[in-house]
């Protein structure tokens, strides 16, 4: 769905993703903070089946919608690390749980 606005065509995802990003207190939701950069440096069919569920201490729990989905993330789990704490300018993630 777009919208226009002052003669540009904004999509919802990006009006919604920006709304969020200004309201949330990141320092306080780290979870949130991982989430939005979860579903921007990975592919769809990644983050349609896979998704952080929780965040404690440095480490991630990703509930994957079925095993293969695990066993394949955790080839990539040194990589995702990576790409997620490149796309937050911190080193926030050490380590990955698959469930």
């Amino acid at each position: 769905m777009k919208a226009k606005r002052y003669g540009k065509s904004l999509k919802v995802e990006t009006i919604l993703g920006d709304l969020l990003q200004s309201i949330v207190d990141k320092k306080k939701n780290p979870l949130l903070k991982i989430e939005l950069a979860w579903n921007e440096v990975l592919p769809e069919s990644i983050s349609r089946n896979c998704q952080p569920s929780q965040f404690r201490k440095g480490i991630l729990t990703v509930k994957c919608s079925n095993s293969l989905w695990k066993s394949e993330l955790m080839f990539y789990k040194f990589q995702i690390i990576e790409k997620i704490n490149s796309k937050l300018g911190e080193d926030l993630i050490f380590d990955i749980i698959f469930r």
